[in-house]
């Protein structure tokens, strides 16, 4: 019972982090927009600058493209790594599959006189 409370949480917390994405991204565009039109634009012209919506909306966009790469080519292969660690070690199913698997191949390789390479 408690193994099926543990998969229904996990579920839970995975399928809750995806929908938080959209949650993020929404109100991370009504931030930019609003920071705009009440803040930043205010202040650019009285000091004399007159930048377009198009102009700081093309920057921000800018900037969430790098952290994007950043993210792809920094941060994902450590996570991935991490994961992978604590997939093999913590209950895994498919690892004590991959261990039998590993032994009977082991045993064929002996039968046929096969060394590992």
């Amino acid at each position: 019972m408690l193994n099926k409370i543990k998969k229904l949480w996990g579920a839970f917390r995975n399928l809750s982090t995806y929908l938080s994405f959209y949650l993020t991204a929404g109100t991370f565009v009504f931030s930019m927009v609003t920071a705009y039109a009440t803040t930043l634009a205010p202040w650019l012209r009285e000091q004399g600058l007159n930048i377009p919506f198009w102009m700081f909306f093309l920057v921000v966009s800018l900037g969430g493209i790098g952290l994007l790469l950043f993210e792809h080519f920094v941060t994902m292969p450590g996570y991935f790594g991490y994961w992978n660690k604590n997939w093999y070690e913590h209950d895994n199913p498919m690892r004590a599959d991959i261990e039998k698997i590993a032994k009977r191949q082991q045993k064929i390789m002996d039968k046929l006189g096969l060394k590992d390479d």
